[in-house]
């Protein structure tokens, strides 16, 4: 396949910008991991959008949350000490999306 120079430029762009993006990636979730509340045995978050307040966040042995998630604790707001609770076994597609004033609770 032919490739001209613009095409060539636009590819490497590309590929360097995911290379600076990765090690920022990897250190976010890294921070994620040892902040959150609980995070089971052999669970994983993608790469995240949103995150407050993770240490009132504990996900189950076996979970995957998959990529884009926004998860946001509003106990500052409502002065409710709440949790969110993720069981184990559980897959969560991409986009989730849980805004809680009180606790919630996903069974395993």
């Amino acid at each position: 396949m032919f490739y001209d120079w613009r095409h060539i430029i636009v590819m490497s762009i590309q590929k360097v910008k995911e290379i600076i993006k990765h090690p920022l990636k990897a250190r976010k979730k890294y921070i994620l991991y040892h902040q959150l509340g609980g995070l089971g045995f052999n669970s994983d978050i993608g790469n995240f959008d949103v995150i407050t307040e993770p240490q009132r966040i504990f996900i189950g042995d076996e979970s995957h949350i998959m990529d884009h998630c926004r998860i946001q604790s509003y106990s500052a707001l409502t002065g409710i000490n709440n949790k969110v609770k993720i069981g184990n076994h559980c897959y969560i597609g991409y986009y989730l999306t849980i805004l809680a004033g009180e606790s919630i609770t996903i069974g395993d």
